[in-house]
């Protein structure tokens, strides 16, 4: 297994989180912020999530949306503890979820440096925050990370993937934006570590990394967010 260098260039301090009418918002020292992923919501066709309930039927969409949370917990559980330098080879189990970590473990080892794990970020000029994955040096450039579990790649070239992919991208930029304004450090890239579950027992895990730099789209896409959430929700 590969040592990560750690940097401690940068602290964080850690904030609780509350539930509000069913959206998790962050109690900082300025006030209590909305989550990325819940403002992220509005990007999210609730139809598309509604017809799949409606097909498979409640159970089954119960037991598959379980499974995927819980080896997306596993995925980044054992992602956040090896760039830590804390991970034992006694923690990587046979289950989906470690399966997963060890397939994309080939592309966590092109980072050089990690900063920081699962640490909060937050926005006090447009009052959102989030937990970051991570912030590390890839190929000596300072980049958010994020850890996704997808029964697509987000590389094929399906719409509706294609959608999936530019929200995940958002996220980063949001978290981007937060600690630019927190630090004075700006990051211009994001990067994507994706796990495939089988979707067939005759199925191979797959995965791959996103390596992607912040465009005109995602500062206009932000810009929009952040308005329709503050202005509509934060006077």
């Amino acid at each position: 297994m590969k040592t990560f260098e750690q940097d401690d260039t940068f602290h964080f301090d850690d904030v609780e989180t509350e539930e509000i009418d069913g959206d998790r918002y962050y109690v900082t020292k300025y006030g209590k912020f909305k989550s990325v992923t819940s403002i992220l919501k509005v990007l999210t066709d609730e139809k598309v999530l509604f017809y799949w309930r409606k097909r498979v039927g409640e159970e089954e969409a119960e037991r598959q949306t379980k499974e995927a949370a819980d080896r997306g917990n596993v995925l980044h559980d054992l992602s956040e503890k090896y760039l830590l330098n804390k991970l034992n080879e006694s923690d990587i189990g046979t289950d989906e979820g470690s399966l997963m970590f060890l397939s994309s473990k080939k592309y966590l080892d092109t980072i050089e440096k990690v900063v920081a794990t699962e640490v909060p970020l937050y926005s006090k000029k447009h009052q959102y925050a989030g937990r970051v994955d991570g912030i590390v040096y890839h190929d000596g450039e300072l980049c958010i990370i994020d850890h996704k579990n997808s029964k697509k790649l987000l590389t094929t070239n399906l719409k509706y993937i294609r959608e999936k992919l530019l929200k995940y991208q958002l996220q980063i930029y949001f978290y981007a934006a937060a600690f630019e304004e927190m630090t004075g450090q700006k990051i211009n890239k994001g990067i994507l570590f994706v796990a495939k579950p089988r979707t067939k027992p005759d199925d191979n895990i797959q995965s791959e990394m996103i390596k992607f730099e912040f465009t005109e789209q995602h500062k206009q896409l932000f810009d929009a967010l952040v308005e329709r959430w503050y202005n509509g929700n934060c006077r």
